[in-house]
Order: C-alpha cells, then structure tokens, then sequence
C-alpha cells in the first residue's frame, strides 16, 4: 500500500499544472454525428468486459505460452517511463522507445485483468512521464545515420498506449489525471503525426492517412477520453464516416484492396483494425461490405512457389526470400473478425518466428496477440479456395489456376483495371502474368524507394506492364516527379485524392470499363476458360487515343505438355496515324525470336507467343535487353536492403508494333505454356479475320473477338483443324444465339449471359453463322 500511496503522489505532482492548451480544443466539428456512440463502460479499446473473460480462460492456453510469458516478464519490468535527453552528441535525433510503451501497456494490462492496482499505477505514472520526455528533432535526410523512418507511426503508437491506459485504468485516474495524458498525447504526440491535429492533414482514400494513424490511433484514443471529451470522438467518426468508409464500401465491392501485394495487406490490416475497434467500442459494424473477401483476395494473389504476384509497389522484392511484408497481420484480423479459419491457417503458416512468434511487428506485442488472437476458430488449409477468382467492379480481373498444391500448377492473372487510386497503384490497365514453374510472362520493375526515378519513371508505369502503349512524342507527362519520361503510356496522373467524391471527379480515376467476363468450371471443379475484357480508351489521354480494347481468354487444356493456350487480341484507334502503338511483354530470362514466334524459358517453365496480328508483312519485334530501360534513359536504383534475391526486375522486354503507320491497328497474339522438357509445338495457330472479327484456331480451341466491340448478327467463323474445337466467340449481347452450319442447320443455341457477352459451344472443323433469336 505504501508503494501505491507513494506512487499516487508522485502522479499528483506530475499533473498538478497541466491543463489542455486552447489550441487543443476543437471549437467546431464540420462533419455530421456520428452513426453510433461508444459504449458507457470501460474498457471499450480493444477489449470489452465480455472479450475479457474470454480473454482470462485462455491465458494460459498452450498456444498463448510465449505471449503469456512476455506479457508477464514486461509488466515487472520497472520503468518510470521518462526517457534520456536528446542532445547534439546523441546518435540519434530522438528518444523514442517502442520498448517502454510495451511495458506501459503490459502494466495497463495486467491492471485491467488482475485488479492489482500498483500496475495500474505503474502504468499511468509512466505514460505520463514518457509523454513529457518524448523529443523527436528535426529530421536528417532519409536512409542517413540518425534518421528515424516514418516518425509519424511512432507518434501515433504513443497515442494509441496512451489511449489503452487511459481506457484500461480508468477506474484509477483522477480527473485531473485524465485531463493531463489528454493534453499531453495531443500534444507532444498527436499534433506531430503526419495526420496533424485535428486528424484531417491527410487524405481518407489512400497514403499514410489511410493507416494506423487514423484508423488505429486517433480512432483508440477518441474512444477512450469519449466520457470527458467527446468532441474528439465525434470528430474522429464523423470523418472516418464521411471520407473513409463511402470509398472502401465503393472500391471492395470487387472483393480486393487497390495498393497492391505489400501495401496492400497493410493498409487493409488498419482498415480491419478499425472494423475491430469501432465493433468492440460501439457493438455496431463500421463497413458494410463483405471484408472477409477482401482478407481471401490476397490468398489468391499466391503463386505456386510461395510468392505473391508482383501487383502494385512491391516492397517484398527487397529480400533475399520473397516477403509477405503484413500478409499475416492481415489474415489475423480476419480470423479474428470473422472467425476464418482458413485466414487464421494462413497466419500461423506464415508469420515469421514460428512457434515463439507472438510479436506481430510494430503495434503487436505480446498483448495485442493475446486479445486479437482466435481462440476456437478451426484452421483450414487455403486449398479448400476455389481455383478461380473474379474481382469486379471497380477493378475487373480474373486469377485463375490448375490448382493450389501442385508445384508445376500453372497461374493465369488478368487485369482490366477500371478505377485507379494512385499511391501504390500502376498504370497497368490491361495487364497480365502467367506463371508455371517461374514467372514467364512478369511483372517487372522495382520498388526501391518512393519518389525515385526507377519507382515513378518506370516501375510504376505502363512500360513496365505486359499492356499497350501509344507513343505521342508532344505528350506532356504530368506527374509530379521531376525525372518522368515520355515513354506512350496511359495516363501519368498520379495525384492521391482527399475524399471519395474528389476521388470520383478526377478525370485519372475512371480508366476502363469491363466489357465482359467468364469463368467456366469443369466438373470436378478445374477451370476451363477464363475471359475477361475491357474498354481501356481513357486510361491514355484523349489527345492520343480514340479507342483502346483489350480481350483475354485463357483455356486450360488439362494437358501437361501444353496446359495453358492464352489468346490477347487488342484493338488501338489512334489520334494521329504516326503514333507508335505497341504490344509489350516482359520476362526474366533472355528469350530466343524466331521470326513471328517469342520462345521465354525460366525455372524449367516455358512460354511460347505468336503474333498473328499484325501481319509478318508489317510487323517489327524489338528485343528490349536490361532493366528500367526507358528510351534512352535508364536510372540507377537508388536504395537496396542486404539482398534482392527476390526481385523480378525483368531481363527485358519486347515491343511488338506495326512497321506501317495507321490510325487503326490491331494486336493478335496467341501463347502456350509448356515446360522446358517439352520441345516447341510445331502447330501454328491459324488466324481467321474477316471485316467484322477476328480469331484463331490452335490446340483444339478456337477464339474470336469482334473487331467492333459486339458480335454482328450472321458473323461467320471459320474453324480449323481435325478433331473436335472447344469455341468460344466474345461480344455477343445478351440473349439467344443460334449456331447454324453451312447447311442452315442448328447446331446448338446458346444463352448468352450479360455479364459474359460470350458464346462456347464444341464444333468440329467448318464454317458457322452466328444469329441473335432475341
């Protein structure tokens, strides 16, 4: 007892003259109230009174060993919390310690589990003094001695522990202590956050606004002080109303997150954290969307060698071993939200640290595992996936695979890409990959730092994409890096967006629209085919494009020498006849050219295309050797980690293109997968064109595209070879469709569905008339 009398005196001294300064008060509130409110009791951040028993039963769980035995070890810790002066002769220009917030928070904790009050006060006494002794100067440059990365998070988890002991000691502050951590978190923490104070400095759609600053942080510490002040928190909710949730609920409707395979399971990690947050302050949900989809999107993103596709900037290609950055953070969350067990199987597969891992990075000591953590959800293995997965709109792409557990499984990613959200995004409308074995067809690029000439000049951009370029040399590029080039790609726009309704005005944001797609399964559940297409004209500017539409059609044949047959047919309308119009595809290794044919070959896997269109008359294929190259420019990577054994930079690229200048071109290029042990088909894919579409026949399949976007009544196509074809025609409207022979004769009628505008039918070899019923 005298220990907390003592202990209780010295908080009184502290907090005697603090009072919250006038600047820190918010004189109006310029968004509408709240939807919801917290709950009267306390606790209310993080944990309830319910989850708490919970909680308690399972402490000592075998799965909880390490937590537990970390949990407890850091609340004896002492620690009076006030940290060492930053002076001249520090190595560092600050004095932040990640160390001692987590036994702050350990002592908050076990106070709220236990009753024993001396860790309560342990707690308050030591947040107040780290909050009066945190000093963080003036930054030297990035990436030099005495730089402290991204300050902004470290202010904001002093205000996220200083909201968990406020809330979980409740019971022993004093108002005048409450008034003291209050004014101290706004400001010797919150008003140095990037987000500012009030937190409306940055935008709500993407950036570091859409992070843990707002979401975890502010959105933890106005739950916490809503008794006493709750203009914070009807600030915090009217905002995260207004500019957070309308653009999540619009954009993962399509079932993914828009920043890509490393930011991405980040950035949808904070916004499940706030999900979690506001369900267990308020017992009501934030979004109202399916977010346990969005969580499973980034399952289907994996390859069959344990990597995530190359979508968007990608931070794990700094490391020797390709790294999931937050993948296992995101999937905890969903577990625990949604009681996933195959997300909470794919946590424990992949965090890093194995059995003893129960410090989940910055944010996630021992503590938070021991609260967030699933208590019975079951694991599932994420085999148990469907083998496809379609993601609409706003984005509009397909993956598709032969399956989740064979090595020599084949992955097929097709990207419309109708909506664009900057930041962390490409200009790839129209893009694809295909993998067996290695990549083949890649992604390349590096994300070596934000800003930098190879990260805006070229990785983020069009060049760096399997897509389509139009080269107008009088283009101005008008992203705001100093070092961009002209290279004839889409849009260079890349300016991130406050609110969604600004989002939405930007004439950058909607750059296609899906034309059609399609997914067809065989019985035992493999897929078939998988169609996607999309009208991507306004991904480029006016100036320089008139139409631009992309068709992909895959068909996976079953065949181990031949299992995937992918057709691209792109039809580009230019402004001007001279502008150079361009098919692009990337690779790893150095591939052989054989007149119309591209042979790439890595890791035992082997991808063979075939330009149809244009003609061998009129077609140029150049062979790009190195990396980031860019005309006649090719930047340095400006930052390295140790190793980047991971990266998929690309050994180079070819640029198909017509050698005659036209305003209208077309692109028609049909590849197959094979391994390497496999020789080359000698088959060629015959090419049909007539004025209104345009097709090919090879491997026992045959696909058409229509020149003009839409099936023509009575089109005629024409199919070849000696056994049965599976065809398949794309662009017919919705309705039936009759398949006649050269005799008149029905063959089949078909349904066409309108969100497919697609015709598949078997046929042996022959011509056939296609004619709408209705």
């Amino acid at each position: 007892m005298n220990e907390i009398h003592s202990l209780k005196k010295k908080i009184e001294e502290l907090t005697s003259d603090i009072k919250i300064k006038k600047e820190y008060i918010l004189d109006e509130i310029n968004y509408a109230e709240p939807s919801n409110y917290p709950r009267k009791d306390h606790p209310r951040v993080w944990v309830d009174k319910e989850r708490l028993e919970v909680i308690k039963q399972n402490l000592l769980s075998p799965e909880n060993k390490y937590a537990y035995a970390d949990y407890i070890n850091k609340s004896e810790m002492a620690t009076s919390g006030i940290l060492p002066k930053v002076t001249e002769e520090s190595e560092e220009y600050w004095n932040y310690s990640d160390e001692v917030l987590e036994i702050i928070e350990a002592k908050a904790f076990r106070y709220m589990l236990t009753g024993e009050e001396i860790y309560g006060y342990e707690a308050i006494y030591a947040i107040i003094n780290y909050l009066q002794t945190l000093d963080i100067w003036e930054q030297p440059a990035r990436y030099t001695p005495g730089y402290m990365f991204d300050s902004y998070h470290r202010y904001g988890y002093t205000l996220l522990i200083s909201a968990q002991v406020y809330d979980w000691c409740y019971q022993l502050l004093t108002d005048k202590d409450k008034e003291a951590i209050v004014s101290l978190a706004l400001e010797n923490a919150a008003a140095n956050m990037e987000i500012g104070f009030p937190p409306d400095k940055q935008g709500g759609v993407t950036g570091h606004g859409s992070e843990l600053q707002f979401l975890c942080d502010w959105v933890s510490f106005s739950v916490a002080v809503y008794d006493e002040y709750p203009d914070y928190y009807r600030f915090v909710m009217g905002r995260l109303e207004k500019d957070y949730v309308p653009f999540r609920e619009f954009y993962f409707k399509s079932g993914m997150q828009s920043q890509g395979n490393s930011y991405g399971p980040i950035r949808f990690c904070c916004d499940l954290i706030g999900e979690y947050l506001v369900r267990v302050a308020t017992g009501y949900q934030l979004f109202d969307v399916d977010m346990n989809a969005v969580a499973r999107s980034f399952i289907h993103n994996m390859r069959p060698d344990d990597s995530l596709l190359r979508i968007g900037d990608d931070l794990g290609q700094r490391f020797e071993k390709y790294n999931y950055i937050s993948y296992y953070k995101c999937m905890l969350f969903a577990s625990a939200i949604y009681g996933d067990g195959i997300a909470y199987g794919e946590f424990l597969r992949t965090k890093p640290g194995g059995d003893e891992m129960f410090q989940l990075g910055e944010y996630f000591a021992g503590v938070k595992y021991l609260i967030v953590k699933p208590d019975d959800t079951a694991t599932e293995g994420y085999d148990r996936l469907p083998l496809s997965l379609y993601n609409g709109s706003p984005v509009g792409q397909i993956i598709a695979r032969t399956s989740w557990t064979d090595p020599d499984a084949v992955l097929l990613y097709m990207k419309i890409g109708e909506y664009y959200s900057a930041n962390h995004e490409h200009k790839d409308c129209g893009q694809f990959q295909i993998f067996h074995r290695g990549i083949l067809a890649s992604d390349s690029g590096f994300y070596d730092a934000y800003f930098s000439p190879v990260d805006y000049g070229y990785t983020k951009s069009t060049l760096a994409h399997n897509c389509i370029l139009i080269y107008d040399p009088d283009e101005e590029v008008t992203c705001y890096h100093p070092n961009m080039v002209n290279t004839g790609g889409q849009k260079s726009q890349c300016e991130e967006s406050e609110t969604f309704e600004e989002w939405l005005s930007k004439d950058q944001t909607k750059r296609a629209e899906e034309m059609g797609h399609s997914i067809k399964l065989n019985d035992d559940g493999s897929v078939r085919h998988a169609y996607i297409s999309g009208d991507i004209t306004n991904a480029y500017i006016a100036e320089k494009a008139k139409e631009v539409k992309r068709y992909m059609y895959g068909v996976f044949t079953g065949k181990s020498e031949m299992p995937l047959v992918f057709f691209v047919f792109d039809k580009v309308v230019s402004v001007n006849p001279d502008f150079k119009k361009t098919f692009l595809l990337h690779f790893e290794e150095e591939p052989e050219i054989d007149n119309t044919t591209v042979t790439i070959s890595h890791k035992g896997g082997k991808l063979v295309n075939r330009t149809l269109l244009p003609r061998v008359a009129d077609l140029n294929i150049e062979l790009i050797e190195g990396s980031y190259v860019m005309g006649d420019v090719s930047p340095e990577i400006t930052r390295l980690d140790d190793t980047v054994d991971s990266c998929e930079k690309g050994w180079g690229r070819i640029e198909i293109s017509p050698k005659t200048p036209g305003n209208n071109d077309y692109f028609f290029n049909v590849m197959y997968v094979s391994g390497e042990e496999y020789e080359c088909s000698k088959a060629e894919p015959i090419l049909f064109e007539s004025e209104n579409i345009v097709g090919a026949a090879f491997a026992g399949c045959a696909v058409f595209f229509p020149k003009d976007g839409v099936l023509s009544d009575g089109t005629v196509v024409e199919i070849s070879g000696e056994d049965d074809c599976y065809v398949s025609v794309a662009g017919a409207e919705a309705g039936t469709w009759n398949v006649t022979d050269c005799k008149g004769e029905v063959l089949v009628t078909l349904d066409a569905k309108p969100e497919e505008k697609l015709l598949t039918f078997t046929a042996p070899a022959g011509k056939y008339c296609l004619r709408r019923n209705s």
